[in-house]
């Protein structure tokens, strides 16, 4: 088994088939206490003598925002979306309250669940659970999130086949 780093929220493992690749993956998913994803791809010609290799992504289940008090973490399963307006980025809560974060939209695409988590557009990335309300307007669809969001919250038409997807996820 050969271990590398990719990144932050990446590692990739080469296995031999034989090494009992099934019960290696299903022992990293009780282990570690994070949701990740598992995308196999296949190298070397001979089936019997193969490598496999794994490519395990984890993503961020907390975010630290700065709060009164300090700074706060927010678990990921207390988020509705995120938004950008101007330069900002900002993050929902389920309950409403609204914090600002250091970070692009791009770097918490990254960071977040594309099971739980979908960017609908340039300034928005939503959470399934906040999706209350959806509306076909004119070959795009327009959201009705909660908590609510003061305009109206549309899927590009790039991203629409996707999100057909996602939702049937």
């Amino acid at each position: 088994m050969k271990l590398q780093t990719t990144d932050q929220y990446s590692i990739r493992l080469e296995l031999q088939e034989k090494a009992g690749v099934g019960k290696i993956l299903g022992y990293l998913r009780t282990v570690l206490c994070c949701e990740f994803s598992i995308q196999p791809c296949r190298s070397g010609t001979d089936k019997s003598k193969s490598t496999i290799v794994v490519d395990l992504t984890f993503y961020q289940d907390r975010f630290y925002v700065k709060a009164a008090e300090g700074f706060q973490s927010v678990g990921i399963q207390d988020v509705a979306y995120f938004y950008r307006q101007g330069r900002c980025v900002y993050l929902i809560c389920k309950k409403g309250m609204i914090y600002q974060l250091n970070l692009s939209l791009d770097q918490i695409a990254k960071r977040v669940s594309p099971t739980h988590f979908f960017q609908v557009n340039r300034t928005m990335i939503i959470s399934y659970d906040c999706l209350y309300c959806l509306e076909l307007f004119r070959g795009k669809y327009q959201l009705e999130l909660k908590p609510r969001f003061f305009s109206k919250v549309t899927v590009s038409r790039e991203r629409a086949t996707r999100f057909k997807c996602w939702l049937r996820s």
